[in-house]
């Protein structure tokens, strides 16, 4: 069974850059032609300005960054509004706005049909992250760690953190239409109890190991370093940045 998603759904997902229509911008671009080496790397070449960066791996791990949003999008759909969007790539594009100074770009969907889970709510549940993960940010992880020679642990972590942060801000300021035992089931199944295969074949689930506890003013420290900081000229961290990350 299919439905669509609500106007009011669509602008509660805005927030986390669904986007409503195309840009038609040069750095836009379809999700299935990033896992094809030449045009990824080629991508990266071009928005690099836009990210501040002249060294691939730090192009590759900011990009990941920004994509990481589709995650929380995906997830909070499914959570909250018992949604699953179809994130197959061959219904994707990656939409630029060119005037925006941060390079926030947002996700346009051909078709915005989602399933919706029936009577069994936890293979509905598996099927959503397969299609997320397994199909299609587990095959950018790799394209983009092999091109852009970059650990794969870190885009995983810039891909954990966005999830991190949007199952907390629920459970911190929940949405009527859902209970905090459903978003607390969803966070700790992504997180920690989602089988590997959900991931891709021969893989572990990537988030198990990558969370420290809390510090009390609620940061979560990172384990990776995402290499922000070689972008900004005084050579600012991120709030989560490990102590030992590299200069």
């Amino acid at each position: 069974m299919t439905v669509f998603l609500s106007e009011k759904e669509i602008q509660d997902l805005s927030r986390f850059r669904l986007g409503s229509s195309r840009s038609g911008s040069d750095l836009s671009v379809e999700s299935a032609g990033l896992f094809e080496p030449a045009a990824l790397l080629a991508y990266l070449d071009a928005v690099k300005h836009k990210i501040h960066s002249d060294r691939l791996n730090v192009t590759g791990s900011l990009f990941v960054k920004r994509y990481a949003f589709l995650a929380a999008l995906t997830l909070y759909s499914m959570t909250v509004f018992e949604k699953g969007l179809n994130t197959d790539p061959e219904n994707m594009s990656l939409e630029s706005d060119d005037e925006d100074p941060l390079w926030l770009p947002s996700f346009y969907f051909r078709k915005l049909e989602c399933s919706v889970p029936g009577e069994k709510r936890e293979e509905w549940r598996d099927e959503v992250l397969r299609s997320l993960f397994k199909n299609h940010l587990s095959r950018l992880v790799l394209t983009v760690s092999k091109e852009a020679k970059i650990s794969k642990m870190i885009l995983w972590e810039n891909i954990g953190l966005y999830i991190v942060w949007m199952y907390e801000t629920l459970l911190a300021n929940k949405p009527e239409c859902v209970t905090i035992e459903q978003i607390q089931e969803d966070y700790e199944y992504v997180v920690r109890k989602a089988d590997g295969s959900l991931f891709g074949e021969g893989l572990r689930n990537p988030f198990q190991s990558l969370f420290r506890e809390q510090h009390s003013d609620g940061a979560r420290i990172r384990q990776t370093c995402c290499l922000y900081y070689l972008t900004s000229e005084k050579r600012d961290r991120c709030s989560t940045c490990p102590k030992h990350c590299l200069t």
